[in-house]
């Protein structure tokens, strides 16, 4: 979970950095690999949760839960984009005359647009990195790699190691 959390603030940490290329697309490529990682261990943490946090009748609806708890957040993520982020509109009129004081540029681009279409992603992207860092910051501070006492026998047996777990696989 710690892993998970300082992957995801790493990662949107380094998309705020600038807006200028080419270090913006280095950054923002750099940043969404990581967020990629954290991506893998997400998906795979519900079942490692339930079996340590929960008994076994209980294990299915917390796996449920929190599966699903995942997939409200990339919903939230498809809503809060476009409430931050306006849709792209022509600032000019048909005859290619300036509107609200913008005049497009001869390769067809809107200086205007484009300028407040970057400053309403970048707060978009501190407002995901507020976001990350508050909840890197609570499993930081609050989530134990346990609870105090086991929920059933299998919570309180040994586990393998990643690295022989992987290699009993390979074998």
């Amino acid at each position: 979970m710690i892993g998970t959390a300082v992957l995801v603030l790493a990662g949107s940490g380094l998309r705020c950095i600038t807006t200028r290329t080419p270090a913006a697309t280095w950054l923002i490529h750099t940043g969404q690999f990581l967020d990629g990682l954290a991506g893998i261990i997400t998906m795979a943490a519900p079942p490692v949760v339930s079996s340590v946090w929960f008994p076994p009748e209980q294990r299915t609806l917390a796996t449920g839960i929190n599966v699903f708890i995942s997939y409200m957040g990339y919903a939230v993520a498809f809503v809060i984009g476009p409430l931050v982020v306006t849709q792209p509109t022509n600032s000019t009129n048909q005859t290619g005359h300036q509107v609200n004081g913008c005049q497009p540029e001869d390769n067809g681009t809107d200086p205007c647009f484009i300028n407040m279409n970057a400053e309403q992603i970048l707060r978009l992207m501190y407002i995901e990195t507020g976001f990350a860092g508050l909840l890197c910051l609570a499993v930081v501070l609050h989530f134990p790699s346990k609870p105090a006492t086991p929920p059933s026998i299998s919570a309180s047996t040994e586990r393998m190691n990643y690295k022989a777990s992987f290699l009993a696989v390979i074998r």
